[in-house]
């Protein structure tokens, strides 16, 4: 249904003054960025952050590799390194182990990260290697291919010592345990396998068959594994002492990343499609906060230290993200408006509100991100008694007033929800010094935006509402 002309925007502005809701919902946490590192013009395909967490290694499909000062946020050194496909900093973070894929099969590179030098090379690998990861103690490297293979090599010597067959159908991710006895591998049979590093025998085969396991970590200590995957999308926690489940996170998004923060007790999990990185406490299983982000990662990798993140977005650039108490989190909280219910379902309702918080979280972040609004959808400005009316973009709405929200850390949001006409809700909402209405189209299934309408000010000559 098309919304312009004056009768239809002034019928369903009023119907939202006039009601007054009840509006519950789950308080929200905004990630903001610290950074974003544009210099690869070409999609990212890998990322690594040394031990010391002040340098991120990245590989793009631009035959290149960027090195990076975290610290600053600043472009370092180009390596020109080619079909690069997974990258993996040493203990020591003077080495940086580079798959680099050939016309037949692959090798793994190793380089001199202060001076870009090529120090080795280990060839003779004709499958397609996907993964390399190095021991804690820097003298082994395990590679895993496309043909489900596994290798572990001598760093020194450049030799193979070991070699073995691993998941079936694939391996997804592979890690050693922080002793280095021990490696983990999730792949697509739906398992977690552990692997005993001295013979290649298979330990355990943890989990079921339902799906992909996408990732595999170790807790500091060495007892605790955790993965994500399978049919249901969650992270499951294994005891090593017992092999059994300890805990279910119901993480419920598709290739989830995790890490264990250094102190083991607080697991980070990050939606590789999602945009959403949750904390979860690994003892009792509670999730801690969740932050959204708003962006389409490709890959996701986290500090040693725990306080950063770093994403490859669809756009070729790079996210740093501070995690929580650096101070970069917005806080978005639902208020309460006392009044009656709206006449419209409850699960409407509810669709509206959560559509309404994610359209505030966008703001607070100035980035539209996940939301796809499309550009069909206009701001409209309410032109009070005159009869001109000004029309902008959602993009350019969010741009206006990112200035004004950015320095906000806690953004207080109250929504009025109400049936306008027949398949339209309408939304009155107040956030920080904003107030404005929102139309969406809802269908099954769906709550579509379809603009949104800002009352005029003439004191400050802008969109927006009162101060």
């Amino acid at each position: 249904m098309k919304l312009s002309g004056m009768t239809c925007r002034r019928c369903l502005l009023l119907a939202a003054l006039m009601v007054c809701a009840s509006a519950h919902a789950q308080e929200r946490r905004v990630l903001r960025e610290r950074a974003t590192l544009k210099r690869h013009t070409k999609g990212i395909v890998a990322l690594a952050i040394s031990p010391d967490g002040k340098t991120l290694a990245s590989a793009g499909k631009d035959r290149t590799i960027r090195l990076w000062d975290l610290t600053k946020g600043e472009h370092t050194a180009t390596i020109f390194a080619g079909d690069v496909t997974s990258l993996a900093f040493s203990p020591d973070g003077k080495t940086l182990a580079l798959v680099r894929n050939k016309v037949v099969g692959s090798e793994v590179v190793l380089w001199e990260v202060a001076t870009g030098k090529e120090l080795a090379t280990l060839k003779g690998l004709s499958s397609r290697v996907t993964l390399v990861a190095y021991s804690p103690d820097g003298k082994r490297l395990a590679v895993a291919d496309d043909n489900s293979s596994l290798q572990l090599w001598d760093v020194k010597s450049g030799k193979v010592l070991l070699a073995w067959k691993g998941n079936s159908g694939g391996v997804h991710r592979v890690v050693f345990s922080p002793d280095g006895k021990s490696l983990a591998t999730a792949g697509s049979d739906g398992k977690v396998h552990l692997w005993d590093v001295a013979t290649g025998k298979d330990l355990a085969a943890l989990g079921d068959h339902r799906g992909w396991k996408w990732a595999v970590a170790f807790s500091p200590d060495g007892k605790t594994l955790a993965a994500s995957g399978g049919k249901d999308y969650a992270v499951v926690l294994w005891d090593l002492a017992t092999l059994k489940e300890r805990k279910t996170l119901p993480v419920r998004q598709e290739g989830v990343r995790l890490a264990f923060n250094p102190d083991g007790k607080t697991l980070v999990t990050v939606g590789l499609y999602g945009g959403e990185l949750r904390l979860w406490e690994v003892s009792s299983g509670k999730e801690l906060a969740r932050y959204d982000t708003y962006e389409a990662f490709e890959v996701v990798v986290r500090s040693p230290d725990g306080k950063t993140i770093a994403t490859a977005c669809a756009d070729s650039t790079i996210k740093l993200w501070d995690l929580p108490p650096a101070g970069k989190a917005v806080v978005v909280g639902v208020g309460k408006i006392e009044g009656k219910d709206p006449p419209l379902a409850p699960k409407d309702v509810a669709r509206v509100k959560e559509a309404v918080t994610d359209l505030a979280g966008a703001l607070v972040i100035g980035k539209l991100g996940t939301l796809r609004v499309s550009e069909k959808v206009q701001v409209v400005l309410d032109p009070g008694e005159t009869s001109r009316i000004s029309v902008t973009s959602v993009a350019e709405f969010v741009t206006a007033e990112r200035a004004s929200l950015a320095q906000t850390d806690k953004v207080n949001l109250e929504i009025e929800v109400h049936q306008g006409v027949p398949g339209l809700a309408v939304a009155k909402v107040k956030m920080a010094h904003l107030s404005f209405v929102v139309i969406y189209g809802i269908t099954v299934g769906e709550c579509r935006l379809l603009s949104i309408v800002l009352p005029h000010d003439p004191q400050r000559g802008r969109m927006g509402g009162q101060s």
